[in-house]
């Protein structure tokens, strides 16, 4: 059985942090002093003792080095700067409480800061150099995919065959709904294939397995030092949707209420949306609005707003407004506009390029109806249609829509007469439902600014009575969580001033740029 990692690497890591500890040490003092002599005289030797004693105890107790071979570069850095965080308060205590001698301000300065840019910088590199070394067919993990039929492992396949450099290799699925009479015959074959291979993991759902199955599969990886892991479908719903409470030792699984659940948590988000869309209306809209409106006005006749139905909280309808794009037609409601739709004027072409045609939207969301950020809202005929053939898709409207929205910054936009797209679209939604916070809305808010010079969505006609050609029979279902991933104190001022930054970086950086979104 291979390691996480293989046996040398740890042991790498935790060496390289080390002389990255005393490298920036030795470095802060030249710094300070010009040169390393009188070192051991100016009682610097037992603070470097307690610098590297500190560092081995931290790194016992907060084990920074289990991560694992899918953990993002972003996530590996805020674990770094929160064991930075820890280390750099041991050092503040130790110089205020415990120590007599009397260090310079700037020494300590000097060394957090080399060690905040060395660390990082040897912990990625090495990875970095570890991933490579993977992606070309080395250290990799042995693997089998367990299924219950033939959708349950796709997505983990994909992810799989789309990332090299992770290490896992599979080397068979087994569909046991597909290939074999039951479980019985499923484990034999299992068994056998696992031990001749010398099988490292086994991903399976948890389905095609009763009590004694899942029993008899683990006593058959513990004798052979292979790792188990199980799909999150229990009882068809994902493992993130639950929380676990303990009666004495009985564990109980309790459905998770969504972070917007929380009264507070409403209206912070509404407060935010009203000054939000409040300040677009007052600095920006207040005076692009009559000049797009002018524009409309020479390009083609009609009205400048075009309103539509929509869904939006609890399924209500109310209008949405945009800039009209089109020449007057009757088949606005019913009609998704393409591409080279010749239902679109010029002005209106160039804005859906620049997403500026969802200026007045912002009078959405300061009357209420809509959010900044949120599920964008479909139009009537596409919520009754698409209800029917996604399973969950009627999640979406327990939170408002929203002018942009997870799905739209990554990349699902537009078309909607997919079921596979629109499929991947509700995951987006429901995920943002379900990891709510207020900085996931501030990064969406940053990556919509890299997604204005999209080209216009393409699309496709829906007839008149609002169905969609093609129809499915069966429900679409999916699990939303496979898509699809941080506090102050001390000293003298100049050594007070960089804690307390460093703390807010450390807190800013988990919350903000470490959240993990699905790809």
């Amino acid at each position: 059985m291979h390691g996480l990692y293989s046996k040398l690497i740890k042991p790498i890591h935790f060496s390289g942090d080390i002389v990255a500890v005393n490298f920036s040490f030795f470095i802060s003092y030249y710094l300070v002093y010009g040169s390393h002599d009188n070192f051991v005289d100016n009682h610097y030797f037992s603070l470097l003792i307690f610098y590297n004693a500190a560092w081995i105890v931290l790194t016992l107790l907060l084990k920074p080095y289990q991560f694992g071979r899918t953990q993002p570069y972003t996530s590996l850095l805020s674990s770094i700067f929160r064991f930075l965080f820890f280390f750099i308060l041991a050092q503040e205590i130790f110089n205020r409480w415990v120590t007599v001698f009397n260090y310079p301000h700037s020494f300590f300065i000097y060394t957090y800061i080399s060690i905040a840019l060395l660390l990082p910088l040897w912990r990625l590199t090495t990875i970095l150099a570890l991933r490579i070394y993977r992606k070309r067919g080395f250290n990799f993990k042995r693997v089998v995919l367990v299924c219950s039929d033939s959708n349950s492992c796709s997505e983990l396949k994909e992810f799989f065959d789309n990332h090299p450099e992770h290490g896992y290799r599979i080397l068979r699925i087994f569909n046991i709904r597909k290939h074999y009479s039951g479980t019985n015959d499923l484990m034999g074959e299992l068994k056998d294939y696992c031990t001749e291979k010398d099988i490292d993991e086994i991903y399976c759902s948890y389905s095609p397995f009763n009590g004694n199955g899942i029993s008899d599969l683990m006593d058959f990886a513990n004798k052979n030092l292979i790792r188990v892991k199980f799909l999150p479908d229990v009882f068809g719903f994902t493992m993130k949707q639950f929380n676990i409470e303990f009666y004495d030792y009985i564990p109980v699984f309790a459905v998770k209420p969504t972070p917007l659940d929380d009264p507070l948590n409403k209206i912070f988000k509404r407060a935010f949306d009203i000054t939000f869309s409040f300040v677009v209306m007052v600095f920006l809209f207040s005076w692009l609005a009559p000049l797009i409106a002018l524009f409309i006005k020479l390009d083609s006749r009609g009205n400048v707003i075009f309103r539509q139905r929509r869904n939006g909280l609890d399924n209500k309808e109310f209008w949405c407004y945009k800039f009209r794009t089109m020449y007057n037609n009757h088949e606005a409601d019913i009609t998704q506009a393409t591409g080279d739709d010749s239902r679109i004027t010029k002005i209106g072409s160039f804005l859906r390029k620049t997403s500026l045609d969802e200026l007045p939207q912002f009078i959405n969301v300061f009357l209420g109806d809509m959010s900044v950020v949120g599920p964008r809202p479909h139009m009537v005929w596409h919520t009754e249609y698409y209800s029917e053939i996604i399973k969950k898709y009627m999640l979406r409207h327990f939170i408002k829509p929203g002018i942009t929205g997870l799905a739209q910054v990554k990349g699902y936009r537009g078309e909607t007469s997919d079921p596979a797209l629109m499929e991947r679209r509700i995951k987006m939604d429901v995920f943002y439902m379900e990891n709510w916070s207020f900085f996931l809305d501030l990064k969406i808010i940053f990556l919509t600014l890299f997604k204005l010079q999209d080209d216009a969505p393409g699309i496709k006609k829906i007839p008149a009575n609002g169905k969609p050609a093609a129809k499915r029979s069966k429900q679409i279902d999916y699990s939303a969580s496979q898509e699809f991933h941080a506090t102050k104190s001390l000293k003298h001022k100049i050594s007070l001033n960089f804690f307390v930054f460093f703390g807010a970086f450390v807190t800013l950086w988990q919350k903000f740029l470490c959240f993990r979104i699905p790809t």
